[in-house]
């Protein structure tokens, strides 16, 4: 956490350009909780204060002082409040009761802030991904149990952050997960996702179920909201989002190209009804063992 003068405002655009730039990971914790047109938080303020008034060649008020901190993966954070202080007056001549001008006590006003911290670890046994309808999973599941070593850990999905959250069912989780993907899925128009190839990733030898252009869009748009959301999440995503559904990692490539024409079969099979679940390794229970802890269905309708 940065805290102190850092002798710039908000209209000072070299500065503020190199904070836009790392917003995701560098808050401004006035502005997570004022609109600065409603409270422009002006620690200097030559309009009000005598002593900044003094002190100003161009007597502009700004938001000198601030809070920055830069987000880890494992902690966040919630504000209690934060508030500017030291912005009363005091007597010039105390001594002298009948003299009543008054002066600020410094040339800036002050922050005060009480911010609290708590731990959130992110987990490879967690994943954001949609999921299709339950009764499709026997026909997925069914080349699966052949080729693909991962079955017993995952169920059929789309990654759309992993790794994600590793969610203990605690208000927290309610308050900083849940609730804030509710309100953004609730906004999303509903989509069906098609599958129109069969292919394969050749560097590391998996197959997967390729979406059409239009899914693919439509998923990777979702993608770019979620990240928003939760930039802790889309740090390790450096080759770029490419959504799919993997149906089986082999050894080489010489048994890849063995299982291509069975594979394919899986065309025969088109729609996938889309529903957005959260998967995760219960903890209680033996690691190979999935659980979706929670199904939030896109709500909105074409």
């Amino acid at each position: 956490m940065l805290i102190g003068d850092f002798n710039f405002g908000d209209y000072d655009l070299k500065e503020q350009n190199i904070l836009a730039t790392y917003e995701n990971e560098v808050h401004d914790l006035w502005k997570d909780i004022y609109h600065l047109d409603q409270n422009p938080g002006f620690t200097f303020d030559p309009s009000n204060n005598l002593c900044a008034r003094i002190t100003s060649d161009s007597q502009i008020n700004r938001r000198l002082d601030r809070y920055l901190i830069h987000t880890l993966d494992n902690i966040s954070y919630s504000i209690e409040y934060l508030l500017m202080i030291g912005i009363e007056t005091i007597p010039i001549d105390p001594l002298n009761i009948d003299n009543n001008q008054r002066i600020n006590q410094s040339d800036h006003y002050a922050l005060q802030l009480i911010i609290n911290f708590r731990t959130r670890s992110i987990s490879h046994h967690s994943a954001l991904a949609i999921l299709p309808t339950i009764n499709t999973w026997p026909l997925i599941n069914s080349y699966r149990e052949q080729y693909d070593p991962s079955l017993n850990r995952w169920p059929p999905h789309i990654n759309l952050l992993w790794p994600f959250f590793d969610l203990t069912d605690c208000q927290d989780d309610q308050e900083d997960i849940l609730l804030p993907l509710r309100l953004l899925l609730c906004q999303i128009e509903s989509f069906s996702i098609e599958i129109n190839e069969i292919d394969s990733f050749i560097e590391n030898n998996i197959s997967f179920m390729k979406l059409n252009q239009q899914s693919t869009k439509y998923v990777k748009q979702l993608h770019e909201q979620l990240k928003q959301l939760f930039p802790q999440c889309s740090k390790n995503n450096r080759n770029g989002y490419n959504p799919h559904m993997t149906i089986a990692q082999f050894e080489n490539e010489q048994k890849l190209n063995q299982a291509k024409s069975s594979l394919s079969k899986l065309l025969k099979w088109k729609a996938i009804e889309n529903h957005l679940n959260i998967s995760q390794v219960l903890r209680c229970c033996i690691a190979q063992v999935v659980s979706l802890r929670y199904s939030i269905p896109i709500s909105r309708k074409f």
